[in-house]
């Protein structure tokens, strides 16, 4: 299977619980992992630590994206996801900054707000700056989870899964292509895989155009990031000029740096309506760059 057609091993390292709602356990991956993508008839491999994007030298002063699938960019090889021309754009200009991928599929801006966290307590990651992007308002994702909103971490915060059943199928998957293979065909995944399934949408947004304002569990992560990092800005790509009105509206009320730009086109998009492309992954790119400009010129 791995030599003959190149379809990957699991490459999992373990599995953690870090999220509240929207799934119990999540997938830690092995640094160069590979992971087979349907949608862009892609082989990733990730990168030195297991995320998408090219390498990075360090954990230490991170400019960390955070996003959903639109982030990790499966679809595309390491040096087309929209990280690394972020990364490479920064670099070009001559300003000093580690751009580092936690793009996950599946997470709304909550979940995001976890995942941080996770590798900030369990793989040394310091930040510097967090950038956010939102490719929809995430109405339904938020509906997940408890409610109000809970930015604590909660007892057992980031344990792993340590049962043995549990540990022989990340060994078993690990080692033979042919058993990960057969483990996806015979739908043997764990809950954790089935919460990071993401269907691929312009927009989320659409069937909340008549919306006049943000929902409050959106409002809540905002200003929970702002809190934490004061290097912190949002970038919304979605196709849906409500949502980004009210949010750059939100984001000049409470001094968040955030820039709005529709990318969900049919000529950034896989077939015209998938995730973003090749095009796409460098508008993303582009507008990522031009944000953080914005955000921090002079500093």
């Amino acid at each position: 299977m791995s030599r003959v057609i190149g379809y990957p091993s699991y490459g999992v390292k373990s599995k953690v619980s870090y999220r509240v709602g929207g799934g119990s356990w999540s997938n830690i991956r092995l640094p160069y992992a590979k992971v087979f993508n349907v949608e862009g008839r892609n082989i990733a491999t990730l990168n030195n630590f297991g995320f998408p994007g090219t390498d990075v030298s360090t954990l230490k002063g991170a400019t960390v994206v955070l996003g959903s699938s639109y982030v990790e960019a499966f679809q595309m090889q390491a040096e087309d996801v929209g990280s690394s021309y972020f990364q490479r754009n920064l670099e070009q200009m001559g300003i000093d900054s580690n751009v580092v991928n936690l793009g996950c599929s599946g997470h709304d801006p909550y979940d995001s707000w976890f995942r941080l966290k996770y590798f900030e307590d369990f793989y040394g990651l310091e930040t510097q700056d967090v950038v956010l992007v939102l490719n929809s308002d995430n109405v339904s994702w938020f509906s997940r989870h408890p409610r109000p909103l809970v930015f604590d971490k909660a007892d057992g915060f980031g344990r792993e899964k340590s049962s043995v059943s549990g540990k022989l199928q990340i060994r078993l998957r690990n080692s033979s292509s042919f058993v990960e293979l057969m483990a996806q065909l015979m739908k043997l995944s764990d809950q954790e895989d089935e919460a990071e399934t993401e269907v691929p949408l312009p927009s989320e947004s659409v069937a909340q155009e008549s919306e006049q304002s943000l929902s409050q569990e959106m409002k809540d992560c905002l200003l929970a990031f702002q809190s934490s990092y004061p290097r912190f800005l949002v970038v919304s790509i979605t196709d849906d000029p409500n949502f980004n009105r009210n949010l750059s509206d939100f984001c000049l009320e409470q001094s968040i740096c955030c820039k709005a730009e529709n990318l969900a086109k049919p000529e950034h998009m896989i077939n015209g309506v998938g995730h973003l492309n090749l095009r796409g992954n460098q508008a993303l790119g582009r507008l990522m760059t031009q944000a953080y400009i914005e955000a921090f010129k002079g500093e």
